[in-house]
């Protein structure tokens, strides 16, 4: 439960308020949820492994799917949170051993 709150916690009051403010229904949004896992964290948390993103990816499961229950999101936000999540995860784990490699090539440059 604590890693669960760990995670949700960084991942609204930390990730969701870093530039423009947004609430915590905003975070159900697919690209939201892409950037996070799919860059943000992989690049700024010295943390970042892929146990740990799928340790994330399962946090925002949990919680989003209590918020549905709650009627604080609609079932559509969840199904497409859940969707971005099983089409990107194998990117988001390939990503972030790679960013984690210091013998692979980064990712992230573009040039």
């Amino acid at each position: 439960i604590n890693k669960h709150f760990r995670n949700i916690d960084f991942y609204i009051n930390t990730y969701l308020l870093r530039e423009e403010p947004l609430e915590m229904i905003s975070g159900a949004h697919p690209f939201y949820i892409d950037d996070f896992l799919g860059y943000f964290f992989i690049r700024k948390c010295m943390w970042s492994a892929p146990s740990s993103i799928r340790n994330n990816v399962a946090s925002m499961k949990k919680f989003y799917k209590s918020m549905l229950q709650r009627g604080h999101i609609g079932e559509s936000d969840y199904n497409k949170l859940t969707k971005t999540v099983s089409q990107n995860i194998d990117t988001w784990l390939k990503d972030c051993e790679s960013y984690n490699d210091p013998n692979s090539p980064n990712p992230f440059d573009f040039f």
